[in-house]
C-alpha cells in the first residue's frame, strides 16, 4: 500500500496542473458520490475522497481541509475499515494510471471512449 507521501508525489506527477480550487471542487464531487453510493460502492468512494484529501496537502492554504477530510472520512474508522479503504486506494490509483487525462482549463478530465 502506498503511504501518504507516495500518494502525494504520485498526484503531483499525474496531475501537475491541479489547483486548490480544482481539488476542492473535486472533493465536493467525491463526497456527493459517496453520499449517493449504495453500500457495495461506499469503500470505492471513500478511496476517492482519501486520494483527494491527500492531494490537498499540496498547498498550505488547504492543509487544514485535508486534515479535516481525512479525519472524518478515514481516521475515525477502525483499523479494519482503514485497511479496506487503503486497498481501494491502491486499486483506484491503478485505474487512474490506466486512463488518459487532460487539463480543461479548470480541472482534469478524462478522455472517454464513445
Amino acid at each position: 500500500m502506498r503511504d501518504m507521501i507516495e500518494l502525494l508525489d504520485w498526484h503531483c506527477d499525474k496531475f501537475p496542473k491541479a489547483t486548490v480550487e480544482s481539488q476542492k471542487s473535486h472533493l465536493m464531487q467525491e463526497i456527493k458520490e459517496f453520499e449517493e453510493a449504495d453500500e457495495s460502492h461506499s469503500i470505492e468512494e471513500m478511496a476517492d475522497i482519501y486520494i483527494v484529501g491527500v492531494s490537498l496537502y499540496r498547498w498550505d492554504e488547504s492543509k487544514k481541509l485535508a486534515d479535516e477530510t481525512l479525519d472524518f472520512y478515514f481516521n475515525n474508522f477502525n483499523n479494519e475499515w482503514r485497511y479496506k479503504i487503503l486497498e481501494a486506494v491502491d486499486d483506484k490509483v491503478n485505474v487512474i494510471n490506466s486512463r488518459k487525462y487532460f487539463w480543461n482549463g479548470r480541472d482534469y478530465d478524462r478522455k472517454r471512449s464513445r
